[in-house]
């Protein structure tokens, strides 16, 4: 009797370790997992109601083997076919957006001075030599019809500041500084 119940527990705990791994696959919203925990939880009651090596051990097994075959399963299954298939591999540097012809166009866009068409605030549009192209200022507001640099191009826009942008930061600055907040 002794050794069925032992036997009972090392087959609840195998049981355990086989509905885990059923839960990775199947979409069952935590049942399996939760069927699996219970199981595994009574047959290391029953271990040790067989004694406290039997239960200690069936405990280490049982602490161990899970995260190692979760590490394991996790190493394995982007390697199988359905794992290909159903995990989301990263876009090769040749497919980003940033590597695009009319990005790649826009990067020679830098250090060349257009004229806005439009008030960026902070977005708008600037003539660059014939071409409309929408662009971003600084987080400042830029008026309609001032001369423009392009300092930076990425993710399909470019950033501008106006040509005078030190003169209009000495006057932000002063303004800022002549006011009283108290």
């Amino acid at each position: 009797m002794d050794s069925m119940n032992l036997t009972l527990a090392v087959f609840l705990v195998s049981m355990g370790f086989a509905l885990f791994g059923l839960e990775l696959f199947l979409p069952t919203g935590g049942i399996l997992g939760m069927l699996a925990l219970s199981s595994m939880i009574v047959g290391i009651t029953f271990a040790f109601k067989q004694g406290l090596i039997h239960g200690a051990v069936l405990l280490a097994v049982s602490c161990v083997g899970v995260p190692f075959s979760l590490k394991l399963f996790l190493w394995a299954w982007p390697r199988t076919s359905m794992g290909r298939k159903m995990t989301v591999r990263s876009a090769a540097a040749e497919e980003t957006i940033g590597n695009m012809d009319s990005n790649k166009a826009l990067e020679q866009l830098i250090g060349k001075t257009g004229k806005t068409l439009s008030e960026l605030r902070p977005s708008g549009i600037v003539d660059f030599e014939g071409r409309r192209i929408d662009a971003i200022s600084e987080g400042i507001l830029v008026a309609e019809g001032l001369p423009v640099i392009c300092i930076s191009a990425h993710g399909g826009h470019i950033v501008v500041k106006p040509v005078n942008a030190d003169n209009l930061g000495a006057l932000e600055n002063t303004q800022l500084s002549n006011l009283d907040f108290n």
